[in-house]
C-alpha cells in the first residue's frame, strides 16, 4: 500500500511538472494584485481621514503611511503632507505634497501648498517657484495667483509675465482686500517697466 501510495505521488507529481512547462511557452496567467491592494489602499486612506476628522493626527499618519505602501494615491500623499506640516515637519511635508504633485499632474493645490511652507520659513524665492508652478498647470487658481502676487513683491518681480498674472487676478478675485493688493501690484510693475524700458527682476 506504502509503495501503491509513492507511485501515484510520482504519477501527480510527473503530470503537475509537465503541466508547467507546458504553460511555460507564455500561457502561464498569475494572479493579479492590483485590485486588491488598490482596495487595501482605499480602506486604509478612508480610515486615516476618520481619524484625522477625530483629532488623532498620528494614528491618522500612521494609517495614511501604510496606505501609501499598498498604492501612491495623490488624496493620501497631500493629506499626509498636511499632517505633517500641523505636527511641524516641514521638510517631509514638502516630500509628500511633491509626490502628491507628481501623482496628479493637472492639480495645483500640492504647489500652491509648498509654496505656502516655503513662503512661512521665510523663502520668498523658493515660494514665488512652486507658485507659478501652481500656476502653469492653472493660471486661473486664485490662491496661486495670490501667492505669486506676496512673494513677487517681497522678490520685487517686475516683468511682464507677471503684470499679466495681476490682470487676471484682477478679472477674478472677488475679495476687496485682495482687489487692493493686485491693484498695487499691478501699478507698481507697470513703472518699473516703463521706467527701465525692459521686462525683467530688478
Amino acid at each position: 500500500m506504502k509503495r501503491a501510495w509513492h507511485i501515484v505521488w510520482l504519477i501527480t507529481l510527473t503530470a503537475a511538472v509537465a503541466g508547467c512547462n507546458k504553460k511555460a511557452t507564455g500561457t502561464v496567467t498569475l494572479p493579479d494584485e492590483g485590485p486588491a491592494r488598490m482596495q487595501e489602499a482605499l480602506r486604509l486612506g478612508k480610515e486615516g481621514d476618520a481619524a484625522r476628522k477625530a483629532g488623532k493626527r498620528d494614528q491618522a499618519i500612521k494609517l495614511y503611511e501604510q496606505s501609501l505602501q499598498y498604492e501612491r494615491l495623490m488624496p493620501v500623499a497631500h493629506s499626509l503632507g498636511a499632517l505633517y506640516l500641523e505636527r511641524g515637519d516641514k521638510m517631509m511635508a514638502v516630500q509628500m505634497l511633491q509626490d502628491a504633485a507628481d501623482l496628479e499632474p493637472k492639480e495645483p493645490r500640492s504647489y500652491y501648498n509648498i509654496g505656502l511652507i516655503y513662503l512661512d520659513n521665510g523663502q520668498p524665492d523658493k515660494a514665488h517657484e512652486f507658485f507659478l508652478k501652481a500656476l502653469e498647470r492653472d493660471p486661473y487658481h486664485v490662491p496661486s495667483l495670490r501667492g505669486a502676487a506676496k512673494s513677487g513683491k517681497m522678490r520685487l518681480v517686475s516683468d511682464r509675465e507677471a503684470l499679466e498674472r495681476m490682470k487676471t487676478a484682477l478679472l477674478l478675485e472677488k475679495d476687496p482686500a485682495w482687489r487692493k493688493v493686485f491693484e498695487e501690484e499691478k501699478v507698481r510693475i507697470e513703472g518699473a517697466i516703463q521706467s527701465t524700458g525692459s521686462a525683467g527682476r530688478f
